[in-house]
């Protein structure tokens, strides 16, 4: 947190909007800031295992990723959903929000 408000003091502050200018990052800016790095942080551990993995031709269907919801594919989930969801498990940084992991929740249907 120190290093990343120490950069924001040295940002101009024409750049920055409303009180943030004189305030410095609210809770929700700093939110958004961590939920980005979670992000980045799995995509980076990801790309680092297999770096084509996203790349045209990368995956076992060979193309470009569309977003088309008609048709027959759908249905079919995303190839690369569940690694990204295993990479999104495993992070564990410090945020500016304090530190960040992912924890599997001890539920039991009779409680």
């Amino acid at each position: 947190m120190a290093q990343f408000d120490r950069q924001w003091k040295q940002y101009p502050a024409n750049k920055k909007a409303g009180s943030a200018a004189q305030d410095g990052i609210s809770a929700l800016g700093a939110l958004a800031y961590d939920s980005v790095y979670v992000m980045e942080s799995a995509f980076n551990s990801l790309l680092q295992q297999k770096p084509h993995m996203f790349r045209y031709g990368g995956g076992k269907r060979g193309g470009l990723v569309a977003c088309d919801m008609s048709g027959d594919e759908r249905q079919k989930p995303w190839e690369h959903g569940a690694a990204i969801a295993k990479a999104l498990r495993s992070v564990k940084i410090k945020g500016l929000t304090g530190d960040i992991r992912y924890e599997i929740a001890k539920w039991s249907p009779s409680t």
